[in-house]
C-alpha cells in the first residue's frame, strides 16, 4: 500500500510553509484537540460529521473530509 493522498497533501503544505512534516503534523494536532475540545453543541455536531475509525479523526481523515467537501462544493464549476 502506498501512502495516501492526504499524507502527501500534508508533506506538500508542510514544504509550503517551510517546516518539517513533524512539526506541521504536531500543529495540525493542537489545531483539532483545540477543535475537539470546544463546547459548543453546533461545533461538537459538526465534528461528528467527520468520519474516523478511532475515538476522534487524524489529520489524514480531517484533510480527507475537508478535501472532499470542497470537490463537491465546487464541482460543475470551472
Amino acid at each position: 500500500m502506498g501512502i495516501s493522498k492526504e499524507s502527501i497533501a500534508i508533506q506538500k503544505a508542510a514544504l509550503q510553509c517551510g517546516v518539517s512534516e513533524e512539526d506541521f503534523r504536531r500543529e495540525i494536532e493542537r489545531a483539532l484537540q483545540a477543535g475537539m475540545a470546544n463546547p459548543d453543541p453546533q461545533v461538537q455536531a459538526a465534528w461528528a460529521k467527520i468520519p474516523s475509525k478511532g475515538k476522534s479523526p487524524t489529520s489524514e481523515e480531517v484533510t480527507a473530509y475537508v478535501a472532499e467537501r470542497v470537490r463537491r462544493k465546487n464541482a460543475g464549476r470551472i
